[in-house]
């Protein structure tokens, strides 16, 4: 989460796209895969956040730009839009040291295109 953008370049993101292609091609493969995407289109109006499925459409996929993608981590893969799990027999106070250490020079996410502001 905190280092990801530093190493991300163009042959990352291709590799990756194509692995997100693939998935993509496995599930609109199943049985009945276009009864999620009709449900969500004839449930949320066009420009709704939940108008078109998590995984894109090939054409957003394959449009998707390298300065598209970091933004699109700066806008919404940052600590303040993310849930951590601490679950066990834990020291309360080590455990809070630990996510300070881990995680708080992490900068928030900017979420100024995201859900959270409507």
């Amino acid at each position: 989460m905190g280092f990801l953008l530093n190493g991300l370049d163009s042959n990352k993101v291709e590799i990756q796209r194509g692995v997100v292609q693939n998935e993509k091609r496995q599930g609109d493969n199943q049985p009945y895969a276009i009864a999620e995407d009709l449900t969500i289109k004839s449930t949320y109006p066009v420009g709704h956040p939940y108008s078109w499925s998590v995984i894109g459409s090939m054409e957003d996929l394959s449009a998707a730009s390298l300065e598209d993608v970091k933004e699109w981590f700066r806008t919404y893969y940052g600590p303040n839009n993310a849930i951590m799990v601490i679950a066990g027999d834990v020291n309360t106070d080590e455990v809070l040291e630990k996510v300070k250490k881990y995680f708080g020079s992490i900068p928030p996410a900017h979420l100024s295109r995201g859900i959270a502001n409507g």
